[in-house]
């Protein structure tokens, strides 16, 4: 009588089967306990996501729940802190969820009540409500954490009752300003996250305690309750970023192509069929995100572009004027390239922004960091590469360019060729919203050296036998057999 035995392969896949069956199993099970409710529609909007600890996330944002008490915060999130009570979270997906339990404090031997919860008011607004009740100790506070990745917002401009605020770029300290406000303003990824209500914020710069992020912590300006009750509450709504082209057809001075070179006559930069921009959309247009209106030139006498004068094409455009009427911009946008090759630095143009205070500010453009060669485009620092074509000789790429402004009303926007680069513009763009800028960095790599903070370590590779990691019996040498 023969015993049958499994191969080593048989195992080896079941071993496989098993793990990924139990992954499967753990991650129907989270789902299960995590609420999600869908802000705005389409690309533009986002999706909110509940835990099981009730901590909420939107995009790169988190946002918890915290009761600070003698100088110690305790966070919703902390491992035994929020014990749901049986039955909670109830939830209807995409409709609300609600919150009970206890809330376990360090500084405390008995728990605090928990209550929270989640109600979606229409397709782009939600009502946050908390309450905390039990002995609460003198002196605490119940207050809203939303933690803000600092690699993606260091630089980047939040709104305290419309007033902008630039989160440092660089750290200084914790403390980086406080205001009593009705409405917050989040830049996210593709709109603008608004929290509403009798609030007062706090805006630290957690990277003083070895943190990658800043903290808004939120509190209620009047936290109604008594000895034995806090509250919090706040309205949030998501709307996508609004942006509006700028008109440029009246000095527009070239259309996107051309048939003779060097005649003076046609489009782009002049140098013939097959070296144009025949092949860029028309109409309005999406070029990383952003809202343009590229002219037709057959509706605006043959011109659809600003191409300006350099040493290479000397007469085109000197300068050109843009009228904004009137709109408090805090972002301008850019869809441009130059053409022949220029060193890096060389200064391109300015773009000079006239607001109706009668104040001016001037915002130099330079080669190869706003934008790069049109036939040989590549990623600046601030000028992402957002549109490839053929021109049936070559491949051409433009870049799309953006610009902080103060969110002070603009009249018009002037703007300068140096007379040195050839420099062309298909469009501009400009939004009201404080849009989340991209940062332009690239990855350099990281050098580690030993000092006062780091020590090397000598890594032994050795493995025990018959140890956790010796995986030498799932083995099935010799390589090549089969």
């Amino acid at each position: 009588m023969h015993t049958l035995r499994p191969s080593r392969n048989f195992l080896q896949t079941l071993r496989a089967f098993l793990a990924v069956s139990v992954f499967l199993i753990a991650a129907s099970l989270h789902a299960d306990k995590v609420c999600q409710f869908r802000l705005g529609d389409g690309v533009s909007g986002l999706t909110l996501e509940v835990d099981e600890q009730g901590v909420f996330a939107l995009g790169s944002l988190k946002m918890l729940l915290d009761y600070r008490v003698e100088g110690h915060s305790n966070m919703q999130n902390a491992q035994g802190t929020l014990l749901p009570a049986d039955g909670y979270p109830e939830v209807e997906a995409d409709a609300y969820w609600v919150m009970q339990g206890d809330f376990l404090s360090r500084t405390m031997s008995q728990p605090l009540q928990l209550e929270e919860s989640l109600e979606r008011l229409s397709e782009s607004d939600l009502f946050f409500e908390a309450n905390l009740s039990g002995d609460i100790s003198k002196g605490a506070a119940f207050r809203w954490l939303l933690r803000l990745p600092s690699m993606k917002y260091a630089g980047a401009d939040i709104l305290l009752n419309g007033e902008s605020l630039t989160l440092p770029q660089k750290l200084d300290e914790f403390y980086v300003h406080s205001a009593d406000v009705d409405e917050l303003l989040i830049p996210m990824e593709r709109g603008v996250l608004r929290i509403s209500g009798q609030i007062k914020v706090l805006v630290g710069d957690v990277r003083y305690f070895k943190q990658d992020s800043f903290s808004l912590i939120v509190e209620m300006r009047n936290n109604v309750g008594s000895a034995d009750s806090m509250g919090f509450a706040c309205s949030m709504s998501y709307q996508p970023y609004e942006y509006t082209p700028l008109d440029i057809s009246e000095a527009a001075n070239m259309a996107f192509a051309d048939e003779v070179a060097g005649d003076q006559q046609g489009g782009w930069n002049d140098q013939g069929a097959d070296h144009d921009l025949a092949a860029f959309p028309l109409g309005e247009q999406e070029f990383g995100g952003v809202e343009f209106n590229i002219i037709n030139p057959d509706e605006n006498d043959g011109r659809a572009c600003l191409v300006f004068a350099g040493t290479k094409r000397p007469s085109f455009l000197e300068e050109a004027h843009v009228p904004v009427e009137n709109m408090p911009l805090r972002r301008l946008y850019l869809l441009h390239a130059f053409a022949w090759d220029e060193d890096e630095g060389t200064p391109i143009g300015e773009l000079i922004v006239n607001f109706t205070d009668g104040t001016t500010e001037t915002i130099p453009v330079t080669a190869h960091v706003e934008t790069t060669n049109w036939t040989a485009a590549y990623d600046a620092p601030n000028g992402k590469v957002v549109w490839r074509g053929d021109t049936g000789s070559h491949e051409a790429g433009i870049s799309l360019s953006q610009f902080a402004l103060p969110g002070k009303p603009v009249e018009s926007i002037d703007i300068k060729g140096s007379g040195q680069v050839v420099w062309m513009i298909n469009a501009l763009s400009g939004s009201v919203d404080p849009v989340l800028m991209a940062t332009g960095e690239t990855l350099q790599p990281v050098t580690m050296v030993a000092n006062e903070d780091w020590a090397p370590y000598p890594f032994e590779k050795d493995i025990l036998a018959g140890s956790a990691l010796d995986f030498s019996a799932m083995t099935d040498a010799p390589a090549g057999k089969y």
